[in-house]
């Protein structure tokens, strides 16, 4: 049985990239996730060329990759709602940056139903939240209060889509190709 084995580099790079994605979520910078959903189509399209020109269990892990990839790319452009990442872009943000005075939100209205407001202010633990539409304001808690910042969950997506393709990557190696002492046996029993 093969172990998974990766190097000091790569743990590193893996915890730089969840730094760069995190620290996107927590200082608000719509511009990173452009910048990584180019990465993460850039990252397809060199999965995809690697496929093709690469052999044996490099091109498995390649094609697994681009396949992978590109199916996360696709849904979340074409079926957003499908992928389960709203919830975890909504915690994300409000485990990373507690909601200020002024903030642009979705507050929860009397009806149970979010509704955009903006934070007008903030005393004994509730904010006092002013609807975009005129409505009257009103007294919300934090959990009645969510981000409404559209490239949060376009962020998670960029970020969670390149992890999603090595994990197919991996995947696609570990089951599709042989171990390396598996074929060796099979031709010495087909010899004898």
């Amino acid at each position: 049985m093969q172990t998974l084995q990766f190097s000091m580099r790569k743990l590193l790079l893996g915890v730089l990239y969840a730094a760069v994605a995190l620290a996107a979520v927590i200082y608000d910078q719509s511009w990173v996730g452009v910048v990584a959903v180019l990465g993460f189509l850039a990252l397809v399209c060199l999965a995809i060329v690697g496929g093709i020109v690469r052999r044996g269990a490099s091109q498995v892990y390649w094609l697994g990759c681009a396949v992978f990839g590109g199916a996360y790319f696709v849904m979340m452009s074409v079926f957003p709602h499908f992928l389960p990442t709203a919830p975890l872009a909504e915690t994300l943000a409000r485990l990373m940056r507690a909601p200020r005075v002024g903030d642009l939100v979705e507050a929860q209205w009397t009806s149970g139903n979010y509704y955009p407001a903006r934070l007008i202010r903030y005393e004994q633990g509730q904010y006092l939240a002013a609807w975009t539409d005129g409505d009257t304001p009103l007294w919300v808690t934090q959990s009645q209060v969510r981000s409404r910042r559209q490239h949060t969950r376009f962020l998670t997506d960029a970020f969670l889509g390149p992890l999603f393709a090595l994990a197919g990557a991996v995947l696609c190696r570990r089951v599709l190709v042989e171990p390396p002492g598996e074929s060796a046996a099979r031709r010495t029993d087909s010899a004898a």
